[in-house]
């Protein structure tokens, strides 16, 4: 094999198949209950999600985008749903879906890049960091060796499980992956390959690839779809259908993480927006069904988030701009259903932009603390409170 194809194999391990971050981590067995984060991809807009529909100032930003009072799914006297977040009312009225309102931090970034960084690394707009949140709770958690630390459906995008110490296995195809995996001959790869720390390393990726895709596809292979429930066939339900497969196939993998989007909606934002949280809400009421009927919901815990949410006033192209504050969902048998955290007010604007109400930090405290059972200390920049919103 020449220097060309080691660099090709390469490349396919890092961007088709695994996405190893790191190693794995060694220790003490710790088995955490699975988290699954979605990522709403460019940054979605929060005012037509959870929709302040009692608000006269709402209609008057929104004359062209906004919804009217009797186009909403109305969850109390002041705040509805958008209409195609309808599936998700059966989380709301069994009190298993809390709404987090106004989530953001100070001094929020409108960047794509920045913003999702400061979310992923949980510190703050002053500070920079490439280490994911997550990735530091597992560290902190260790455990023995995993097939993955993290898997990654959809955007290759490791974010909060960015990390040299956590390995991260995006599985995108599976079936990719298989072949991949099936390929790749670690050993046969040094044959006569100059004996260089490129080649080295690669070789080891690798094997890595090759023992870790075997596992987890032989584990997934024992799950048919007919025992996981009847799927949306959009992207996001069949990210949706594999994140259900690991848990059925009871692969140990602490983290899912799934992205959807784009919800970079500066033009024309009602179709594409309506269409990504209808596909979000086919999704995860699947998800939920298919969990209750293999008896794993209450082991599971779905968290939105999102880089930003987006300014109050529509635009002159009929969409919204980069903005601060937005609501997140969590989901689970163990969620304490209802709203957390206060709407924020659209009369008292900072710089043409709602100001946040919670901290998005305020969530992953309460996720490692009473999810995980994991202290925050050196995981978040600073200390925050919980949020009740989970039962023992």
């Amino acid at each position: 094999m020449n220097r060309r194809d080691i660099l090709r194999y390469g490349a396919a391990a890092a961007f088709t198949g695994l996405m190893p971050t790191g190693a794995l981590i060694a220790g003490e067995v710790k088995r955490l209950p699975t988290l699954i984060l979605i990522e709403l991809q460019g940054g979605n807009d929060g005012l037509n999600t959870v929709i302040p529909y009692a608000d006269p100032l709402y209609a008057k930003m929104r004359p062209k985008i906004g919804f009217a009072p009797d186009e909403v799914i109305r969850i109390d006297e002041q705040l509805g749903l958008h209409p195609a977040l309808k599936p998700l009312m059966t989380d709301w009225d069994a009190k298993e879906l809390a709404i987090f309102l106004g989530v953001g931090y100070p001094n929020s970034d409108r960047s794509h890049f920045r913003g999702i960084q400061i979310w992923d690394t949980a510190l703050d707009s002053e500070r920079l960091a490439s280490e994911g949140w997550v990735a530091k709770a597992l560290t902190k958690a260790g455990g023995k060796p995993r097939s993955a630390d993290a898997v990654l459906l959809g955007r290759m995008h490791a974010g909060p499980v960015e990390s040299f110490d956590i390995k991260a296995v995006s599985l995108n195809d599976p079936a990719r992956l298989k072949r991949l995996s099936a390929d790749i001959d670690a050993d046969h790869m040094m044959e006569g390959a100059p004996k260089n720390i490129l080649v080295q390393q690669i070789a080891a990726l690798q094997s890595t690839v090759k023992v870790a895709g075997q596992e987890l596809i032989a584990r997934l292979d024992t799950v048919p779809d007919s025992a996981l429930g009847t799927f949306p066939t959009h992207t996001f339900g069949k990210q949706m259908r594999d994140a259900l497969r690991l848990i059925a196939a009871g692969v140990d993998v602490p983290v899912i993480k799934i992205s959807q989007g784009s919800f970079d909606t500066h033009i024309n934002q009602r179709n594409p927006q309506e269409k990504l949280l209808r596909e979000l809400a086919e999704g995860i009421a699947a998800f939920r069904d298919g969990a209750k009927a293999l008896s794993k919901w209450d082991d599971i815990l779905l968290v939105t988030y999102s880089e930003f949410g987006r300014r109050p006033v529509e635009n002159a192209s009929l969409g919204t701009d980069h903005g601060t504050a937005a609501p997140h969902f969590a989901l689970g048998g163990r969620v304490k259903g209802g709203f957390q955290f206060k709407q924020p007010s659209l009369d008292v604007l900072a710089n043409a932009d709602m100001v946040p109400s919670g901290d998005f930090r305020q969530i992953y405290t309460t996720v490692l603390q009473k999810w995980w059972g994991l202290k925050p200390d050196g995981i978040l920049a600073g200390t925050y409170d919980t949020v009740d919103f989970l039962r023992a």
